[in-house]
């Protein structure tokens, strides 16, 4: 006798969603629609949050990073579902297409800096620097929605956010009388909007502060002495980091040098010579030196910061960080180019790539030379993507994990300098997984999004295209959501743009 023949369908659901444990979002997608069994099986929402929470392990997706999935009925998680694979079909197209109405707000003169978009949601902060205020939008409803809060008028340095059910946060480095360290929090949710200024620190008026970091229990700055003193305090680095729960304070004096002369042939601080950031990875604090075509990496231990499980942290400490640095030469094919630093970025280490940094590269053309006798020059931007990395097998239990100089991509022109802006116009999203750019190349101004996949260790450029009614030209901040698909940008005029691309 003939047995009938089983198929996939036929098993019983506990089996067919272990089975679905395997298959990506798009395979959710697709065997939503092959039968009758699956289709009524993507009618629960255990299918759908099954598949966005793999999903979210590898990249962004339609919703805020750690938003619960479970708040969510079965309608909104399909929309996620839809929402990611739409824009990543999108952003993998040569030409991506904006798909949707752009959204026109008037934010108004004298114009407004972006501080930070929440990612996956329609909230911004902006920065008044005539009023030395910060205030939230709801671009979606086109209006201010909390009071504004008084800062200051200057804002040096930001934090990467710090993502948390309806909640974000940031730590700004401030200047007015003295510079201040402050963490902005925007909560958001059914009972509203609400902004505040969770902590205002002041930091020493005698020394020099930037490379802003910042983690749910802790905020800090590097900072270093603007003057030798006879006894030679302020010559080195110093990391300055403030427990968000008590507001102790603890000091890192370093041996790192304040002039890096003996680190890299150049001086740290020195406008377009050099540039530092800090990142964190897997609870340790990395302070990343790029000068010209030379990286050094220096690594703070977890366990010197405040954090939650550091109770007892001292309120002064000294780490040795030379002898254990990372040192990285790229390398260049054409011995005639110059490298200059533009910045040193830092992002969330979820996805795995926490710092990112900027090059200028100029070399002259050879083919070419003006009536003057000197040679016309070339111009690219250097893109340098570094991931997290766990110590390999046999390098021991007790090898630091460490960042990697991953992948470097070059895109001819230079950064578009709009005048009066608070920033260069480059931009690295909260996942680091992107990089936005306005790019003269030739008079020629472009917005270019790099896209990198650090598990290929790989990238790819596209062009964002532009409605003609917006004048790049004009443009004087940007804001990108890789959530949700919406490049911001704003101008001179004060209006916004929020574009949407899924």
């Amino acid at each position: 006798m003939v047995q009938p023949s089983m198929s996939l369908s036929d098993l019983p659901a506990d089996i067919l969603l272990c089975i679905l444990e395997y298959c990506d979002l798009l395979s959710h997608v697709n065997l939503s629609m092959v039968s009758t069994a699956f289709h009524l099986l993507s009618e629960q929402r255990g299918y759908w949050i099954d598949a966005l929470r793999e999903a979210r392990l590898t990249r962004p997706i339609a919703c805020p990073l750690r938003e619960d999935l479970l708040q969510h009925d079965l309608q909104s998680l399909k929309r996620i579902a839809f929402h990611t694979l739409r824009l990543e079909q999108n952003w993998s197209s040569p030409e991506p297409r904006i798909h949707g109405p752009i959204k026109v707000v008037v934010l108004g003169l004298p114009v407004l800096d972006v501080i930070f978009q929440v990612p996956g949601t329609t909230l911004y902060v902006f920065h008044s620097r005539s009023r030395g205020t910060i205030a939230a939008w709801d671009i979606d409803l086109g209006k201010r929605v909390t009071p504004e809060i008084d800062i200051s008028t200057r804002v040096l340095d930001v934090s990467p956010g710090q993502d948390e059910p309806g909640k974000f946060s940031m730590g700004l480095l401030t200047s007015g009388a003295r510079d201040e360290l402050l963490v902005v929090c925007l909560e958001y949710g059914k009972a509203g909007v609400k902004l505040t200024v969770g902590l205002r620190h002041p930091l020493r008026a005698d020394m020099f502060n930037w490379a802003v970091f910042m983690t749910t229990t802790y905020v800090g700055v590097l900072q270093c002495g603007i003057h030798e003193t006879a006894n030679g305090e302020g010559m080195t680095v110093d990391i300055v980091a403030i427990n968000l729960a008590s507001q102790n304070a603890t000091t890192i004096q370093t041996d790192i040098p304040r002039e890096v002369s003996t680190v890299l042939r150049g001086s740290m601080f020195a406008h377009n010579e050099g540039q530092s950031g800090t990142s964190i990875s897997n609870g340790d604090l990395f302070i990343l030196v790029e000068w010209r075509d030379e990286s050094r990496l220096f690594r703070c231990p977890k366990k010197y910061l405040p954090h939650e499980e550091n109770p007892d942290c001292p309120p002064i400490s000294f780490l040795k960080c030379l002898e254990q640095s990372f040192a990285h030469r790229w390398a260049h094919p054409n011995v005639t180019e110059y490298t200059d630093t533009e910045g040193a970025l830092s992002a969330d280490e979820f996805y795995g790539v926490p710092a990112v940094s900027l090059h200028r590269i100029t070399a002259p053309r050879l083919d070419s030379e003006r009536d003057d006798g000197e040679l016309d020059l070339t111009y690219q931007i250097q893109v340098r993507f570094w991931t997290r990395v766990q110590p390999q097998p046999g390098e021991g239990a007790n090898s630091p994990p460490h960042l990697t100089p991953r992948h470097a991509v070059n895109i001819p022109g230079l950064l578009q300098d709009t005048p009066d802006t608070s920033w260069q116009l480059m931009l690295l999203p909260h996942s680091g997984r992107k990089v936005l750019l306005v790019v003269d190349y030739n008079s020629d101004i472009r917005l270019e999004l790099i896209h990198f996949d650090p598990e290929k260790g790989a990238s790819f450029v596209q062009q964002i295209r532009l409605p003609p009614f917006i004048n790049a030209e004009e443009i004087y901040g940007l804001s990108l959501d890789d959530h949700l698909g919406v490049v911001t940008l704003l101008d001179t005029r004060g209006v916004l743009y929020a574009i949407p691309y899924a």
